[in-house]
């Protein structure tokens, strides 16, 4: 998959929370917090020495993250990542969340994507 591909994954008309989506939940889901199903783009450092990866969000909790990359990070590494969250979404300016977390799950989607989970360990506003 070539390297910008992730970014075509999301238009800018894409880039707000999506009113009335429904996340599927699985049997068994786990889950402790509601998850807000929305498309932004972050940056996910691995924290292995390599360039940091593009991806976007697909649902986000207070303890949680889940979005679509172009290859898997394996589990339990530590990541970090930056999402940018633009003005019109946030409602009054562009704000950065960036924040710390660990892999829990892994899944090969087609076209090569992989949708990748991590707990959210920490994070903070910034703008």
């Amino acid at each position: 998959m070539a390297a910008n591909s992730v970014d075509n994954m999301v238009t800018r008309r894409d880039a707000s929370p999506m009113s009335g989506a429904n996340v599927p939940q699985t049997p068994t889901d786990r889950r402790q917090r509601e998850r807000f199903p929305v498309r932004l783009q972050l940056s996910i450092d691995c924290q292995d020495g390599r360039e940091p990866r593009q991806a976007i969000t697909r649902d986000a909790s207070e303890i949680g993250i889940s979005f679509y990359c172009d290859s898997m990070i394996p589990t339990g590494s530590s990541i970090a990542f930056t999402v940018d969250v633009p003005d019109d979404v946030a409602e009054f300016e562009r704000i950065f969340v960036r924040g710390q977390g660990t892999v829990v799950r892994n899944e090969e989607l087609p076209l090569g994507r992989v949708l990748v989970a991590a707990t959210t360990e920490s994070y903070a506003f910034n703008e």
